[in-house]
């Protein structure tokens, strides 16, 4: 499993706007998150989201590890909404079967959803995953994404 660090795990959402062009655009809400709106054919978040879940077969292996070290685990997942898909992380998170099972971490911006809405996802469906053990962070290939498209003060 790919190791990263990071000071402190930020929590981001992100959201596939087909009517977004160009370069994303950040939405702030009080309380929640920053969301990060990409483009349905951002190059660097379908990346990104290949990239997880080529992986997600090694983070199953080790939720048991994890869990026990007691790490943060969750996944994200691509929940429809108005306009688009909303990359949102889950709560709560219970594998069985093949499946991802948890609650919407975050308030969608549209859509039918909200938070801690059950949610479920197969693990090939996934847009990420990652651990957090004290500061360092396992996955998260999405949250780098988002990331660079924040101001200093932002991230």
């Amino acid at each position: 499993m790919r190791c990263l660090f990071i000071g402190l795990a930020v929590a981001l959402v992100s959201g596939c706007d087909s009517s977004s062009t160009g370069a994303p655009s950040i939405v702030e809400r009080e309380g929640e998150p920053p969301v990060v709106v990409h483009s349905p054919d951002d190059r660097a978040l379908t990346d990104a989201i290949a990239d997880a879940r080529r992986s997600v077969d090694d983070f199953i292996s080790e939720l048991p590890r994890l869990r026990a070290d007691g790490a943060y685990v969750s996944v994200k997942a691509p929940v429809p909404a108005a306009g688009g898909i909303e990359h949102i992380w889950l709560a709560d998170l219970d594998y069985r079967a093949g499946t991802f099972h948890g609650a919407l971490g975050n308030e969608p911006l549209s859509g039918e959803h909200s938070l801690g809405d059950p949610y479920s996802i197969a693990a090939h469906e996934i847009s990420d995953w990652m651990a957090v053990r004290g500061e360092e962070l396992y996955g998260g290939f999405t949250i780098f994404v988002a990331r660079d498209e924040l101001d200093s003060a932002q991230r």
